[in-house]
């Protein structure tokens, strides 16, 4: 069996929703703007239990690590390849993660 199958098989592949902004947009003269106002449904996101880090230039990035290893990098429901000229944004966002400790690989 092929690994994009199992995948597809596995519930892995998913088609990320669109995330929302947890703070209130105003209409302004100049368009919608984000407030400091917080809302409701999105006050779990600054509490203690939740942790926080970048999101990729809105890419809708995954990554699937096994044994310590990055296998697949995934966009949506795309298969990214990171030594390409559109796997480039990935591949430095994933970089710059790694440098942030936001997750470790093996060697490093």
């Amino acid at each position: 069996m092929q690994f994009d199958e199992i995948i597809k098989n596995s519930g892995l592949e998913q088609d990320f929703p669109k995330l929302e902004s947890p703070f209130i947009r105003e209409e302004t003269e100049k368009g919608y703007v984000c407030t400091k106002k917080i809302d409701n449904r999105f006050r779990w996101v600054f509490t203690k239990e939740c942790t926080a880090v970048e999101k990729l230039d809105g890419t809708n990035t995954s990554i699937l690590v096994e044994n310590n290893r990055l296998t697949r990098i995934m966009n949506r429901k795309n298969i990214i390849e990171p030594f390409s000229k559109q796997g480039k944004p990935f591949t430095i966002g994933i970089l710059e993660a790694i440098e942030k400790d936001y997750f470790k690989l093996e060697g490093g």
